[in-house]
């Protein structure tokens, strides 16, 4: 993917720019280096036909406006295994320093919002509670709760959040909290 601003943005928010410029050459080498990859497993696999790999990567841009630009990265990956894999990830910059906004700088409560977030998450898929917790693990500690897994997760900024006309929106892809078959888990924190 490549985001263009226009004249007028690059005008308005040069440092913006410049973090943009930096973003899609960084996508450009990574998509350079799956087309290398996937090149190389075609070589060595021994398909009969056409090798069943394919790798896409899109940008939505979901707010830009004086304070925020948000950015959704969607991923898929197949190469020929029983699914492919998908995932998510979030771009949140401010637009005048250009530089990456984290999901501590927008909340005022750290501490509470894994509870928050795990009570949400019950909340809208009760179907799948057991499988939050039999996922539930940290670096330092495979029996941890759910809630503790979490809180790294935040701590490290690894959560996907976007800002949202409607609240503050918050996506795990499949295989980050749950399993894949439960596909991707969206949240809404008004």
């Amino acid at each position: 993917p490549e985001i263009i601003l226009s004249e007028s943005a690059i005008k308005s928010y040069p440092k913006l720019a410049d973090t943009i410029n930096g973003l899609n050459e960084k996508w450009s080498i990574e998509t350079r280096n799956a087309v290398s990859q996937y090149g190389y497993y075609r070589e060595e696999d021994d398909f009969s036909g056409d090798a069943p790999y394919s790798s896409e990567t899109t940008v939505e841009i979901l707010r830009f406006d004086e304070h925020l630009l948000s950015i959704k990265l969607s991923y898929y990956d197949f190469s020929g295994g029983v699914h492919p894999m998908h995932s998510v990830e979030s771009v949140n910059l401010d637009p005048v320093t250009g530089k990456e906004i984290t999901l501590q700088d927008v909340l005022a409560d750290t501490k509470g919002a894994p509870e928050i977030i795990k009570e949400e998450l019950y909340s809208q898929y009760p179907d799948i509670i057991d499988e939050f917790e039999s996922f539930s693990y940290t670096d330092d500690d495979e029996n941890a709760g759910f809630v503790e897994m979490l809180t790294e997760k935040l701590n490290q900024g690894s959560i996907t959040w976007m800002l949202l006309l409607d609240g503050l929106g918050i996506t795990f892809s499949p295989y980050e909290i749950a399993s894949y078959a439960a596909g991707y888990l969206d949240i809404v924190l008004s």
